[in-house]
């Protein structure tokens, strides 16, 4: 079995979610049969300048990188599909652009999907009218797509 985790910072960004996925992936690559990929942005929010390569390895990992569009707090990447294409579960990490986008298009990829919270979005004040209204309506119906939700924060 191929599984994919979709996270939009990985490798070389450093912080708590991507510290989550890397020991989530690393045990359970270490404890199964199982093919491990993740699925992460092509650009450290922190420095959006440089783009990192497309394929690479962290700790074992495979690591596959493609491009977005738009803002670091809502980055637009709809090649995700692509990335998934050969997965056979998906495991999501974070409430963001992919956990809509995968929830959207489910009817045509079919994945089984997981996703881990991480917390959401409401760890600022910023725009939180706009996020409650958000996460009421879209954040809520795209909860339907996923097998299970995993709330960690």
């Amino acid at each position: 079995m191929k599984v994919v985790h979709v996270v939009r910072q990985f490798h070389p960004s450093i912080g708590g979610m991507e510290e989550v996925v890397l020991n989530v992936a690393r045990q359970h690559q270490a404890t199964s049969a199982d093919t491990v990929e993740v699925v992460t942005l092509d650009r450290v929010f922190t420095d959006p300048s440089g783009r990192l390569s497309a394929h690479d390895t962290h700790q074992g990992l495979p690591i596959r990188r493609i491009g977005y569009r738009g803002s670091s707090r809502y980055p637009l990447a709809p090649s995700v599909l692509d990335a998934i294409r050969s997965a056979d579960f998906v495991h999501l990490h974070g409430i963001d652009f992919f956990y809509d986008y995968l929830a959207l298009t489910k009817p045509l990829h079919g994945k089984p999907m997981v996703v881990s919270t991480h917390g959401g979005f409401f760890h600022t004040a910023y725009a939180s009218c706009m996020k409650q209204l958000w996460f009421q309506t879209l954040t809520r119906i795209s909860a339907l797509a996923y097998a299970r939700v995993i709330a960690t924060s």
